[in-house]
């Protein structure tokens, strides 16, 4: 039995802080006073990164690169590793890795059309019915650039010199297939400070039109213990709390804490196909 992972990340405000901003409010620059507003939005950045954690957790169960749906988290002092499929049937059973010339960045020889459809059969024969992809922006543009889906779309336009656009390859394999795409592009910026893609490139992810699990949250230790000077609820799930420090001069933390950790019920019912 694993404990849920615990996130935890703050700012402080020392007693200089405090001073600078009590003899700036005292003048009347207007673009002063709004700059100092945005001191005051340090919680509300706390708060968009907390809400990062919970998302990057499920695309690291969704989209796993090397086949095993697992949940790494932590920092450089302490990493966590959350197995989903310990036994490695997953894996063998829901997961394909193409190589050499198959891989779709191959324009010329890859059959991108041939392994969605591949991947449909496979889950169909377990008994699974699948139907929508989850893509990257990069991996959707080998699909506009593939010699063999130009080739089946041209097959059936009278247009000779038709032009390749995202929504037509789009249009093609989801009326072709009866499957829809889903072309995820969102970011976040790590601990690093490094921009990053939830959904990372070379991987298409396959699945049914039902809830895969649940975002589980539990109390975080500020709310359990009470100690800091206020403790606020954000949705229920995340800890914004306000400490006074015990030096001299006075200092105030504000911490944004969350306990949460993604379920998986219908994990055997996606597949992973890494391009």
């Amino acid at each position: 039995r694993s404990e849920m992972p615990y996130f935890k990340e703050g700012f402080i405000l020392k007693a200089s802080d405090i001073m600078k901003i009590v003899n700036a409010q005292n003048h009347d620059d207007v673009f002063l006073q709004e700059a100092l507003k945005g001191i005051y939005r340090d919680d509300i950045e706390l708060i968009n990164g907390a809400y990062v954690v919970p998302e990057r957790m499920c695309f690291q169960l969704l989209a796993p690169l090397n086949g095993t749906p697992r949940i790494i988290a932590g920092d450089e002092k302490n990493t966590y590793t959350y197995n989903y499929d310990p036994d490695g049937s997953w894996k063998a059973n829901n997961f394909v890795e193409l190589t050499g010339t198959d891989k779709w960045s191959d324009a010329e020889n890859s059959k991108p059309y041939e392994d969605i459809e591949t991947m449909l059969e496979k889950a169909a024969d377990a008994g699974n019915s699948v139907s929508r992809l989850i893509m990257s922006n990069k991996t959707l543009n080998y699909l506009v650039k593939n010699k063999d889906i130009h080739a089946r779309i041209l097959a059936q336009n009278t247009t000779a010199n038709i032009y390749l656009t995202k929504k037509l390859v789009k249009d093609f394999i989801e009326n072709d297939l009866n499957i829809s795409i889903l072309v995820y592009k969102k970011k976040f910026i790590d601990e690093t400070g490094a921009t990053k893609q939830f959904m990372p490139d070379d991987y298409v992810t396959f699945i049914p039109e039902v809830a895969l699990g649940e975002v589980r949250f539990a109390p975080t230790p500020e709310e359990l213990v009470k100690q800091a000077d206020k403790v606020q609820m954000i949705d229920g799930r995340i800890a914004l709390s306000v400490i006074e420090g015990t030096g001299n001069p006075v200092s105030y933390e504000t911490i944004a804490s969350m306990t949460v950790l993604p379920s998986f019920e219908q994990m055997d019912s996606c597949y992973g196909l890494k391009v």
